[in-house]
Parts: structure tokens; C-alpha cells; sequence
């Protein structure tokens, strides 16, 4: 894009008009291109440019100088163990082993349940998991899912009392009839 300043025609990028010296660029600014879930996926600088591949844990061989910013799923990674920090730090995620460093204290079964270190409860291509802890969506499926059980159990069992009782099975056996 051209502009015009004080007259003169200049490429317009960023930095700071310094009148007749030109451009200075204090800002060192650097562009981020990311999909939906705001994993970045190409970086952009002054002077180069780079792509990222992750893994669907999120591990990246190359993070062409990311390392320490933002990464997979838009968290930060920590830039010595390569950890991504999740939910303020409360939780360090390890994408080459794909599995938290710790169980997660919200954990519905307690320490024996759920895998209290798995990620996106092994599905990090359809869920994301920000906060580190198991998301409220997996606690309400879970409960559902425990409802839906209790309740056809109880159906179940309510059918086959109802046929031994039709069919006077119960009253051979003393089932279902008033005694003296």
C-alpha cells in the first residue's frame, strides 16, 4: 500500500515517521496467522517468514523462534521444557507425552476414575481443554450418561416384574397376593 506524507510517496509498514529520515521500525512487529482455535500457524516478521506444524497434541518439532509464545490452541509454551501452561499455570501439558504432569484435582472418580492425566479426554482433535481441568461439557455428558443407565436399569427391571406378574408366575411363588 502507498501513501502520501508531507508530500512524498513512501510504503506504508510499521514503525515511526521520522520526517526526513524515513521510517524507523521500534516496533519490530511480527503478524500471527491462526485457525478457529486460534493455534498459530504461521508467523510473520519484517523479514521472514515460517510456517508450524503440530501434531493433534500439539508437539512442534520447529517452533521457528515461537518457543516461549503462543502455540497450539492459542496457549502459551514454556520455553525450556516445551510444556504448554494450562489454565494460568495451574497445569504444565506435555505434548510428546500427551498427558498432563499432574491428575487433575477436579477429577469426577477421584484419583482411580477417569485418567485424571489425560488431555481432551483423549480427543484433542474435537475438544480443547484451556482451563486444564475436565470441562464442564465431559462433567454433564458423564452425568447423563450415569442417569441414562440408572434409568434403563430401572425400566428394565420394571418390565420383568410386570411379566412375572402377568403372567401369574408371582403367585405360584407367593409374589404379588395378598396373604391372611
Amino acid at each position: 500500500m502507498i501513501r502520501t506524507l508531507q508530500g512524498t510517496p513512501k510504503v506504508d509498514r510499521a514503525g515511526i515517521w521520522r520526517g526526513n529520515t524515513g521510517w524507523r521500525d521500534d516496533l519490530h512487529t511480527t503478524l500471527l496467522g491462526t485457525d478457529q482455535r486460534r493455534t498459530v500457524l504461521h508467523k510473520r516478521a519484517a523479514q521472514e517468514q515460517a510456517g508450524l506444524v503440530y501434531t493433534p497434541y500439539g508437539h512442534s518439532q520447529n517452533t521457528n523462534g515461537l518457543t516461549g509464545g503462543l502455540g497450539f490452541n492459542g496457549e502459551r509454551r514454556e520455553s525450556v521444557t516445551g510444556h504448554y501452561l494450562l489454565g494460568a499455570g495451574y497445569r504444565a501439558f506435555n505434548p510428546v507425552l500427551m498427558r498432563f504432569n499432574s491428575p487433575d484435582n477436579l477429577s469426577p472418580l477421584g484419583e482411580g476414575g477417569l485418567n485424571p492425566y489425560a488431555y481432551c479426554l483423549g480427543d484433542p482433535v474435537n475438544r480443547i481443554d484451556p482451563s486444564g481441568h475436565l470441562s464442564w461439557q465431559s462433567s454433564l455428558g458423564l452425568g447423563l450418561a450415569a442417569a441414562g443407565l440408572a434409568g434403563l436399569s430401572f425400566l428394565n427391571n420394571y418390565k420383568i416384574s410386570r411379566r412375572i406378574l402377568n403372567r401369574g408366575l408371582g403367585q405360584q411363588h407367593g409374589i404379588g397376593r395378598a396373604t391372611p
